[in-house]
C-alpha cells in the first residue's frame, strides 16, 4: 500500500477538447487525482472550487457560460498548479491548400464544423 509520500508521477495523460473528458484528473474524487489522492472531500479550498465549477460546466447548455466556468477552473489550476506538464506530443498535420479555415491544435482540429473546401 502506498503512502503517496513521492516527488514526481511520470504518466501519459490522454485528452479532449472538452475539458468534461479531464474531470478523472481534476475532480478531487478522481481516479487520476495525483495530489492528495482518494479523497473523501476536497482536501482545500481551491479543489472544492474547482468540483463546483466543473460540476457547474457538465450540465450548462449555454456553450458561453459553459466556457466561462471552465475558463475559471483553469486559471485556479493555473494559479495552484498542483501538476506541471514538461513534454506535449508532437502532431503533424497535414492540409491541402483548398481546406480553409483550418486550426489544427494538439487534440486534433479546433471547430472542425467550421473547415470548408474553397472552390
Amino acid at each position: 500500500m502506498s503512502n503517496y509520500d513521492f516527488e514526481a508521477v511520470i504518466i501519459g495523460l490522454t485528452g479532449s477538447l472538452d475539458p468534461y473528458f479531464g474531470q478523472n484528473v481534476w475532480l478531487s474524487s478522481g481516479h487520476l487525482h495525483m495530489w492528495y489522492p482518494k479523497q473523501k472531500k476536497p482536501a482545500t479550498e481551491w479543489e472544492r472550487e474547482i468540483d463546483e465549477l466543473f460540476k457547474k460546466a457538465a450540465v450548462e447548455l449555454d456553450p458561453k457560460k459553459r466556457d466561462e466556468l471552465y475558463k475559471k477552473a483553469f486559471y485556479i489550476i493555473g494559479v495552484q498548479q498542483p501538476m506541471i506538464f514538461i513534454v506535449a506530443p508532437e502532431e503533424l498535420l497535414a492540409v491541402k491548400n483548398k481546406l480553409k479555415n483550418v486550426f489544427p491544435t494538439v487534440w486534433g482540429w479546433y471547430k472542425e464544423n467550421f473547415v470548408f473546401v474553397e472552390n
